[in-house]
């Protein structure tokens, strides 16, 4: 998701993976 959103959003790897895809 977007970047301000990352913290919440369940990324395949977890929240991490998914503040790394936002980025």
């Amino acid at each position: 998701g977007q970047a301000v959103t990352f913290e919440v959003e369940q990324g395949p790897k977890g929240p991490q993976a998914a503040k790394i895809e936002a980025a």
